[in-house]
């Protein structure tokens, strides 16, 4: 465990709406000849861990308990936000901005494989998330300040909530 978190912070959001929300400009979608040849031995390591009898084993371990089959208690750790403290600056080794988010997954794999040992399978695949920007989808936001009160200590209604919000009326 020697050669993590000993660098500064890579400063990636490691959130899962950071995974699908990555910001990414149609230039950042290009992986460089070198950063592919940074990519390939990380990726074979990977790999080669998921192909292990040790990963089958853990496979079978969860789909078992998902099918409810008797077993032993399964253990899953996960760093969550404190990923840039374990894969920090120092390991990362690629430039552009699509390579270094595949880089940081695959050597979080490689992490959790070799030093965290829990009970999390390595898959034998590698997954690339959908990636999208946020969108008003053409509308735009106003904001409507009510100050008023109405005597029983309630807002009144003014503005757009007076047009969209239905009136209750109690029956005689």
């Amino acid at each position: 465990m020697k050669h993590y978190g000993q660098g500064k912070s890579t400063g990636m959001d490691q959130t899962a709406i950071g995974k699908v929300e990555a910001g990414f400009a149609r230039a950042d979608l290009i992986v460089s000849p070198a950063d592919g040849e940074i990519l390939r031995p990380v990726a074979e390591r990977v790999a080669k861990i998921a192909s292990s009898a040790a990963m089958a084993e853990k496979r079978k371990l969860w789909k078992d308990h998902n099918a409810l089959k008797k077993g032993r208690p399964l253990v899953f750790c996960d760093p969550e936000m404190g990923w840039n403290e374990v894969v920090t600056e120092d390991q990362m080794q690629c430039q552009g901005k699509l390579a270094r988010a595949w880089e940081m997954d695959l050597r979080k794999e490689i992490f959790w494989a070799e030093e965290m040992k829990d009970d999390k399978p390595l898959d034998p695949f590698f997954e690339i998330p959908y990636s999208v920007t946020p969108d008003d989808w053409g509308l735009k936001e106003t904001q409507i300040k009510t100050s008023r009160w109405d005597r029983s200590g309630g807002r009144r209604r003014s503005g757009i909530m007076k047009r969209i919000c239905p009136r209750f009326i109690r029956p005689n």
